[in-house]
């Protein structure tokens, strides 16, 4: 997370308190296709932090669009389709129960990491 950790905490809290939804892209930069992910923990911090159950949603693209591999001006020759599946919220009680709130933040990330690894095909998580 950056410096204002705090402040996007609580924007997170005002949006969660007024029934909205916040999306995070967990990985923090364009991911390569074809390749195991590798999560930052910001997605993890807020939602630990801001007890907030976190919904984990696939986006499959086809053909593949705005990866690492591609300029962002590279426009693919035929129509991109996006199919998006919307998996099972994941509840934060796990995550805050007899566990310090960075433990907490850790275990999440590994467990997202390992959740959208296994979707992928990747059964293990990506080397450090």
């Amino acid at each position: 997370m950056n410096d204002d950790s705090a402040d996007v905490i609580a924007a997170a809290e005002q949006v969660f308190a007024k029934g909205q939804t916040l999306i995070i892209f967990p990985e923090g930069t364009r991911t390569q296709p074809s390749q195991p992910v590798q999560l930052k923990r910001g997605a993890a911090h807020v939602a630990v932090r801001a007890d907030a159950d976190v919904t984990p949603v696939l986006i499959e693209c086809n053909p593949t669009t705005l990866t690492k591999s591609d300029s962002w001006y590279q426009v693919p020759e035929r129509r991109v389709h996006f199919n998006i599946e919307v998996k099972r919220p994941i509840a934060m009680a796990p995550y805050q129960t007899d566990v310090t709130p960075s433990k907490g933040v850790r275990m999440l990330t590994r467990d997202l990491t390992r959740f959208f690894n296994k979707e992928s095909g990747f059964n293990e998580q990506p080397a450090r």
